[in-house]
């Protein structure tokens, strides 16, 4: 299942993924005026650098607050210096790559969801073996860098995921 181009482009009403409203889990069904406007509740998520802006900010109390903003400062202004000195050569996946191959194996390896995907390394390594290529990430700047990786891309929280139940084959979340 080699995909010959994966270069991602911003698809604003492809149901495909199905997402749902991060705060009150209710559909979002069309993207108007570079928006996802929530019928039930009526948050609105703006379209960045044509990634959808699905962040909510969950988190209770001052200091979950401060360490959720810290960690999104932190790759936002970092991702230069990620790029360059901190990623692994590819050479060095080897787990990584075994884990794709025993995972493609059962079937049912249509859609591949990566929880914090920076960059998009691991969806670059799960590309021989997936059909669509999806990708969360709380810093808007790493996700910049993923848009070779993906075919879809979410600015959002692993701590409200802005998805339906059971729309993906394999979820990863890896560091």
């Amino acid at each position: 299942m080699s995909k010959t181009n994966n270069r991602y482009s911003f698809k604003p009403n492809d149901q495909l993924i199905k997402l749902i409203c991060p705060r009150c889990q209710e559909p979002l069904f069309e993207c108007v005026d570079s928006k996802y406007t929530c019928n039930r509740c009526k948050s609105e998520y703006p379209i960045a650098e044509e990634i959808p802006d699905l962040y909510v900010d969950v988190t209770s109390g001052d200091l979950s607050k401060k360490v959720e903003q810290a960690n999104i400062d932190h790759y936002d202004y970092n991702v230069d210096q990620f790029m360059s000195n901190v990623v692994r050569k590819d050479d060095c996946y080897h787990y990584e790559k075994k884990m794709f191959k025993e995972l493609s194996k059962g079937g049912g390896n249509d859609k591949i969801l990566d929880v914090g995907t920076g960059t998009g390394k691991l969806l670059n390594l799960a590309n021989p073996h997936y059909e669509k290529l999806v990708g969360i990430d709380v810093s808007l700047n790493m996700l910049k860098e993923a848009k070779s990786a993906a075919d879809y891309l979410y600015r959002g929280s692993v701590l409200a995921l802005p998805f339906a139940s059971n729309r993906f084959d394999t979820v990863t979340c890896y560091s």
